[in-house]
């Protein structure tokens, strides 16, 4: 008989787009977990390969749900809005957890009165990214097993977040509640959303590693590599997205003056790219427009980058 407090039910939500080759390796790591989570959801995002046959040989253990082609972010709130647990672990179907994770997880839960939007472990990123421990590339690390910041705005906002979303366990009413993973960002969704959620809010750092990333699915579906082309950090689009996420915080946290100012500070430095973008294709407009957004955003640490463009491009 199942003991546990309905409190901290877990539900494992796994968005695949085309992941017949990896999704067994997720589905099996939430299984082998030493506490399984109490369902498991494979959201399907309109695959076209045999992922449907792969998840539907797991049987009653595995529910699978089928959506039109919208993405993974919407693949994710999908999961969320279907679960029927308080708790949502996300998890890549490219990835796999650690045996000990959701067992780590609702301990930390349990002991601090699930009074956190979320819980996030270290994750093991790619080869490709040298198999770093993601808390050592942030310079994050905690004392203790586990470590509550009543305001996570300076963990949010750490030039590189110490979270990830198949690390992190989500209260699902408050995810709910600040509408999900938005659509419109392909590479700066996740971001956004523990900024969103961590802003002036409560979070959990737990101790361990809890994710294994893999690169076996980029170049597939949406892989990392195609996203990664269309709108990583050098790109116009990852600029936009910069500029959208965080003026959405702006508008949605109750911010401290610092973490007001330093956010201002970073939209003034995505729209002096997006002008320095506008410049190159010859969108004199564009370019006048962007630099008077980041100049209204923050003069101070607008003015000496837009002398510098301006003067690169020789027109000042």
């Amino acid at each position: 008989m199942d003991v546990r407090p309905a409190s901290t039910r877990i539900s494992a939500v796994i968005p695949a787009y085309n992941r017949e080759k990896t999704v067994t390796r997720a589905i099996d790591s939430a299984l082998r977990q030493s506490r399984p989570p109490d369902e498991i959801l494979v959201v399907d995002d309109g695959s076209v390969d045999q992922t449907r046959d792969v998840v539907a040989g797991y049987g009653s253990a595995v529910r699978y749900i089928h959506q039109r082609n919208q993405g993974a972010s919407e693949a994710r709130n999908t999961g969320v809005r279907e679960a029927a647990s308080p708790w949502i672990a996300f998890l890549d179907s490219d990835d796999f957890w650690l045996p000990d994770h959701l067992a780590t997880m609702q301990t930390a839960i349990e002991e601090t009165k699930g009074r956190a939007a979320f819980y996030f472990s270290d994750t093991r990123l790619t080869a490709k990214r040298g198999s770093r421990l993601l808390w050592d590339v942030s310079g994050f690390a905690i004392d203790e097993a586990f470590e509550v910041a009543e305001d996570a705005t300076d963990w949010v906002m750490r030039r590189i977040q110490p979270m990830m979303l198949q690390s992190s366990v989500f209260e699902r009413q408050r995810y709910l509640d600040h509408g999900g993973l938005r659509r419109s960002l392909r590479c700066r969704h996740d971001t956004h959303l523990f900024l969103r959620m961590g802003a002036a809010e409560p979070a959990c750092a737990v101790a361990g590693c809890a994710t294994e990333m893999t690169a076996d699915g980029e170049g597939e579906g949406e892989g990392e590599a195609r996203v990664t082309t269309a709108f990583g950090p050098g790109t116009r689009s990852y600029s936009n997205e910069t500029v959208e996420m965080y003026r959405d915080v702006l508008d949605a946290s109750d911010l401290r003056p610092v973490h007001r100012r330093e956010l201002r500070e970073r939209v003034a430095h995505a729209e002096i790219r997006l002008a320095r973008f506008a410049l190159e294709a010859g969108q004199l407009p564009s370019a006048a427009l962007a630099l008077g957004r980041a100049i209204l955003q923050s003069p101070g640490a607008a003015s000496s980058r837009a002398i510098g463009i301006l003067r690169r491009s020789g027109r000042g």
